[in-house]
Parts: structure tokens; C-alpha cells; sequence
């Protein structure tokens, strides 16, 4: 008997079947169940979780919520995103604040700054027990406004940013954290 081809079976033998690779996401964002901790906070209008927003360029919302700026500078200034349960993250960045507050254009990988970036900083997973290093991700002679490590594989809960030197500003102003994985 004669089956139109658009009703065949294919009898799981693989023919015209897709594998589609699941896309990573930014797990430490709010709104995909990340939270965030900090070891200071200078008032309501530089909050933590402005580090967690989505929102890369921030500048012109620097002192309406915008921004994380930690109290005062007591070496290492903190954040840690918290994800919903262990993720592998392939993908970790951190986004400061430019020098100029009227620029609100999204950041590139080669843009520098000088004043609220963090010209030493390191990045940390929680492995269960203790805080460990993530390879690579020891960081000194900073300039960039947007720093990005690629190709990890860490499974973890939690992703802590270490900044250890502020710019020429004696701060650290940071727009955006991000952690993606699966």
C-alpha cells in the first residue's frame, strides 16, 4: 500500500531528526532566578541587584539604582550571584561603569576606562565546601570597561567577583555581572 510522504513514520532511526544544543543564558540575571549578595552597598541608589538587571550601559541611572557601588573601599569589594540550583557555566563577564556618565552606548570588549573600573579583581565558584579559583580569571593592569572569560566548564551554585584595586576614582562602579551557562 502507498503512504504519502508526509505521513510516514520514521521508526526512531534518526532520519530527519534535529539535535538542537541547548543555548546558554545569563543565570545570575533576576529574572532567570539569580540573586545576588554583596559586602557593601552605598545606600538604596546603588544597590546589588542593579547588578543582576540586564542592563549593560546603565550610566545615565548611576544614581537612581543603576549601578553597584560598594560603601566606601575595604579590599576585596564583593558580588556573588546565586543561581536557582548547579549550573555549568561556559561564560563569565563583568560590566563597570564608563567614564563618562552621558554615555549610554552598550559596551564593547575593547572599550577602556579608567576611573570606576577594577584594575585587579579575580572571579571564584563555590565547589560545595569553598570559595575556588576560576581559571584564568586573575585579573591585574585592568582597563577594560567589559571583561569576558570564554570557554569554562564550571558546575557550581554561586560565582563570586573579587575586586581587589579600584580605578583612579578610589571605587568600583559596576553596571552588570553575568554568568552564562545551562
Amino acid at each position: 500500500m502507498y503512504v504519502p510522504e508526509d505521513r510516514r513514520c520514521s521508526r526512531g532511526d534518526g532520519w530527519g531528526v534535529t539535535t538542537v544544543a541547548p543555548v546558554p543564558k545569563n543565570l545570575a540575571l533576576a529574572s532567570n532566578g539569580g540573586t545576588i549578595a554583596n559586602s557593601s552597598s552605598n545606600g538604596a541608589n546603588y544597590p546589588a541587584a542593579a547588578a543582576i538587571n540586564g542592563i549593560r550601559h546603565p550610566n545615565a541611572l548611576h544614581d537612581a539604582g543603576g549601578t553597584w557601588l560598594p560603601l566606601g573601599w575595604s579590599s576585596p569589594e564583593w558580588l556573588e550571584a546565586t543561581f536557582v540550583s548547579t549550573k555549568n557555566i561556559s561564560e563569565i563577564s563583568v560590566i563597570f561603569m564608563r567614564d563618562s556618565s552621558v554615555d549610554t552606548t552598550n559596551p564593547t570588549l575593547s572599550d577602556t576606562g579608567a576611573s570606576f573600573i577594577a584594575t585587579a579583581f579575580n572571579i571564584q565558584y563555590w565547589d560545595g565546601d569553598s570559595w575556588e579559583a576560576v581559571p584564568g580569571t586573575t585579573v591585574s593592569g585592568n582597563d577594560k570597561i567589559w571583561r569576558q572569560f570564554t570557554g569554562l566548564s564550571i558546575n557550581t551554585t554561586k560565582i563570586r567577583w573579587n575586586f581587589v584595586t579600584p580605578g583612579v576614582s578610589g571605587t568600583v562602579v559596576v553596571c552588570e555581572v553575568e554568568a552564562l551557562g545551562i
